[in-house]
C-alpha cells in the first residue's frame, strides 16, 4: 500500500543501512554470548517450577534459531535496502521493479522489526529470576 501510493524512503536510505547494519552486529554479539551462557540457561531451567521449567527449556533451544534468522535477515535487509540505489540503463519496467524492491524492503523490515521483538521477549523471560 505504501509503495503503491509512492512512498519511499530514498532520503533514510543511508540510516536504514547503518542501523541495520548495528542491530546485525548486536544480534552477532548476543548469539555469542547466548551460546556461551546456554549451559547455566539450561541448569536455571531445570531449577524452575514445571510449567515455567518448560517454558525456559523451549526458549533455550529456539532463541539460537530466532537470533540466527535475525542476522540472516539484516544481511538480506542490507542488500535489498542497497538495490533500491540500482538503475538499469534501457529497461523500460524499471518503476515496476522499483516498486517491487521497495515493497520488498517495507516487507523485511517489519519481519525485522518482529523478529528483533520476539527475540527481546524470550532473552527477558530466560534471564528472568522470579
Amino acid at each position: 500500500m505504501l509503495t503503491y501510493k509512492g512512498y519511499g524512503f530514498d532520503d533514510q536510505l543511508g540510516n536504514l543501512i547503518t542501523a541495520t547494519s548495528i542491530f546485525g552486529g548486536f544480534l552477532f554479539n548476543l548469539l555469542a554470548i547466548i551460546y556461551s551462557q546456554i549451559d547455566s540457561l539450561k541448569k536455571d531451567a531445570e531449577k524452575e517450577e514445571d510449567e515455567l521449567k518448560k517454558i525456559k527449556e523451549k526458549f533455550v533451544k529456539e532463541i539460537h534459531i530466532n537470533i540466527s534468522f535475525c542476522i540472516v535477515l539484516s544481511i538480506i535487509l542490507v542488500i535489498t535496502l542497497l538495490m533500491t540505489t540500482i538503475e538499469i540503463p534501457k529497461f523500460e519496467f524499471q518503476w515496476i521493479l522499483k516498486k517491487i524492491i521497495i515493497g520488498v524492503n517495507y516487507f523485511l523490515m517489519i519481519l525485522f522489526m518482529l523478529t528483533l521483538l520476539m527475540v527481546l521477549n524470550r532473552v527477558y523471560i530466560l534471564l528472568k529470576k522470579e
